[in-house]
């Protein structure tokens, strides 16, 4: 049985050596990744001329590993979709990482740390045609928890009379906003555009069909928030009466 401590006090500067495993599975753990994600973070956006990208300042993290890509170039075949993964193989002492372009996410998960083995993740996806790049995709920089606590979560709210008598109560946390349908609506037509649009800090990138009802009836209809901010009505002709009605949607 061993206990063998790495981040703690050394004495005589020998009790607890640092290693490179070791400090891939600390840096795994403290960002939630697992062999299959990465982190990329890319400090001036890749360049590319012709069936070539160019990485000029890139920052990756995989497998625990760190590593920048700093004018690098990648090959990339014309008409297809490239993969790009980055290859750590910790056998090749003096130049452990490579890149290489593929026909396929090849990403194999491989346990690097504990286990040998050459860890292939895709970190980048440049679809060309036959003359360069026509479309770009990273890759998510996910992070898997199990539990997260917030201590603090910015809460904003407001109101808004949108026009034709109803009012537009809203509360937004974080990326999700909840509203309330108020008011005595006089004489409105499906499609209309109200006068009023929506505050910036509730405006979704897609539109949201927010229902509500007539008080006392058995009638209902949606208003549109659109992502330029415009209300449109989607309910009878002519409409008029009290309207209640409540709603959740998020931002993204």
């Amino acid at each position: 049985m061993t206990i063998k401590n790495f981040t703690f006090f050394s004495p005589n500067g020998t009790e607890f050596p640092v290693g490179s495993n070791n400090d891939g599975k600390l840096y795994m753990m403290l960002t939630g990744m697992d062999y299959g994600t990465i982190r990329r973070k890319d400090w001036e956006s890749p360049s590319n001329t012709a069936l070539n990208v160019q990485y000029t300042n890139t920052s990756i993290i995989a497998g625990g590993r760190y590593f920048e890509l700093l004018n690098e170039t990648v090959a990339l075949r014309g008409d297809s979709v490239n993969y790009i993964h980055a290859n750590i193989d910790l056998t090749q002492t003096a130049n452990p990482v490579s890149l290489s372009a593929e026909t396929i996410d090849n990403s194999n998960k491989v346990d690097l740390n504990n286990n040998s083995g050459v860890l292939k993740v895709l970190i980048d996806i440049r679809t060309t045609d036959g003359l360069g790049v026509i479309s770009a995709k990273a890759p998510d920089n996910v992070t898997y928890l199990d539990k997260v606590v917030i201590n603090s979560f910015s809460t904003t709210s407001g109101s808004l009379d949108i026009g034709n008598g109803i009012t537009f109560k809203w509360q937004k946390k974080g990326e999700i906003v909840s509203i309330r349908w108020l008011g005595r609506l006089t004489n409105v037509n499906s499609g209309t555009v109200f006068a009023r649009k929506a505050p910036a800090q509730v405006i979704p990138n897609e539109t949201k069909e927010l229902v509500g009802h007539f008080a006392n009836t058995e009638k209902s209809f949606h208003i549109d928030l659109e992502p330029d901010g415009t209300f449109r009505w989607w309910g009878e002709n002519k409409a008029n009466g009290s309207i209640r009605g409540t709603a959740m949607y998020f931002i993204k």
